[in-house]
This record gives C-alpha cells, structure tokens and sequence, in this order.
C-alpha cells in the first residue's frame, strides 16, 4: 500500500509517520501472541 506523506503544519493531531504505521500494522496481525 503506498501513501503520499504530508506535512502538516495546523495545531491539534497530525498524521503519524508511514515507519510508525507500518509498525504498528504489524504489531496488531497478532497481539501478544493472541490471534487477535
């Protein structure tokens, strides 16, 4: 899956890192080894 990055440069919550998604992605297929 590809993304353009962005920069976002308003106040409040701004989009995280494609390294940092493509972690996190990887960490939730299977939650502490739960199958979840």
């Amino acid at each position: 899956m590809q993304r353009s990055d962005v920069v976002y440069f308003g106040a409040g919550p701004a989009g995280l890192p494609t390294d940092v998604l493509t972690t996190a992605a990887a960490a939730l297929l299977n939650y502490q080894e739960t199958g979840l």
